[in-house]
């Protein structure tokens, strides 16, 4: 049996199945403004189709998507009652 590990120090170095996979496996892309910003303008049917696509796309729970994009929504409104008639 080679591969018996002889003390905990060599277990610590050596890497990890699990954690080998997810090295190597494409890095999950950042989840910014511009992403929130749009999911906040697309129409009630588009934002609903969309958002799930976009939390996984993202690995980002919904609930959390969901509160940016209402934080940007609150937002625009202000901007447009704060805008000069």
């Amino acid at each position: 049996m080679t591969d018996e590990v002889d003390t905990f120090a060599d277990a610590c170095g050596r890497p990890d199945a699990a954690k080998a996979d997810k090295s190597t496996s494409t890095p999950t892309p950042e989840l910014t403004n511009e992403v929130v910003i749009n999911l906040a303008g697309l129409t009630p049917l588009q934002y609903a189709q969309q958002l799930a696509r976009e939390a996984k796309k993202y690995k980002t729970p919904v609930k959390l998507l969901e509160k940016a994009v209402e934080a940007i929504k609150i937002e625009k409104e202000a901007e447009k009652l704060l805008e000069p008639h």
